[in-house]
């Protein structure tokens, strides 16, 4: 008889066991359908509106500002989700309170219950606590999801500076080839004058090499006598000249020892020969005069003064 009890209540635990496995593997195959057809959804719609509609006729790819247009809404939705389960696990943890509040009410106001009773709830309570565990394991999967996601975000961010950066680039090295192009377009044009110019030369001195007459003999003798007597002309004068200059400085070191100014007058230059004493004498006596004259007027200018 005690060995039929025994039997009895480990087959009552192998079945609870069973069931509760049974209800585990059947929530874990509710939630991978659930999971499949969310994926499947996901990506058709990722497929319907970035790889089909999203490409860009002109381009044939895919604009980065759509993408991260679609995947920051599809954050947003997750985030939305994950709100909403996050309430309803918050409900689920409620009513779980609750019926435990009320068992333990029952239990201390000694109220008559029965071990199916028991049963019942603690299989609710399982089932409420699987729940539970299925609901965070889901919301852990979402985070997962949107941390993977905000990473995608993130490089593809990054991935787009970078393609500014590389069009600002490209932009200014078109300004610089532009800017080249206008100078070397100025230089071509100044070259061309240049050529031009040369070019005329060239031809004038075709001209005047095909136009050139050569002189007659005779002719070029007398003018080679000619510039030969003239060469010998300035140097004729010049060496005049230089005697003249130095006769001159002589001249004027001597007036300026005889008459002790230091600096010369136009008066010594209006007499080319002095060959006697008088003449010297009377233009000292005029340089005496000329210092009296101007001191004199000097001091009738302090006068008036």
């Amino acid at each position: 008889m005690r060995e039929m009890e025994e039997m009895q209540i480990a087959l009552e635990k192998f079945i609870k066991r069973s069931h509760r496995i049974k209800c585990n593997l059947k929530a874990e195959l509710e939630e991978i359908g659930i999971r499949e057809s969310e994926v499947t959804e996901a990506r058709d719609i990722f497929e319907q509106k970035i790889v089909i509609e999203g490409v860009d006729s002109l381009t044939q790819r895919i604009p980065a500002e759509k993408f991260l247009r679609y995947m920051e809404e599809w954050l947003r939705s997750a985030e939305s989700t994950i709100e909403k389960m996050r309430l309803r696990t918050s409900t689920l943890k409620s009513m779980f309170t609750k019926l435990s509040n009320q068992l333990i009410q029952k239990e201390e106001l000694g109220e008559a219950i029965d071990a199916v009773d028991f049963d019942q709830l603690r299989i609710e309570n399982q089932h409420l606590a699987e729940k539970i565990e299925q609901k965070n394991t889901h919301l852990l999967e979402l985070k997962r999801m949107n941390g993977t996601a905000n990473l995608v975000l993130s490089t593809n961010k990054k991935y787009l500076q970078k393609q500014v950066q590389d069009l600002s680039t490209v932009k200014n090295n078109i300004k610089f080839q532009e800017q080249k192009i206008i100078e070397l377009d100025k230089e071509s044009y100044d070259v061309e004058k240049e050529v031009a110019k040369v070019k005329q030369k060239y031809e004038e001195i075709v001209d005047l090499r095909e136009n050139y007459k050569v002189p007659d003999t005779l002719e070029y003798i007398r003018t080679k006598a000619e510039l030969e007597d003239l060469k010998k002309s300035v140097k004729m004068w010049e060496r005049k000249n230089h005697i003249q200059q130095f006769a001159l400085n002589t001249s004027i070191r001597k007036m300026k020892a005889l008459t002790g100014i230091k600096k010369p007058r136009p008066s010594w230059f209006e007499f080319r020969e002095m060959e006697k004493e008088e003449s010297w004498l009377s233009l000292f006596d005029n340089d005496l005069h000329y210092e009296d004259a101007k001191s004199n007027t000097y001091s009738r200018q302090s006068y008036n003064i």
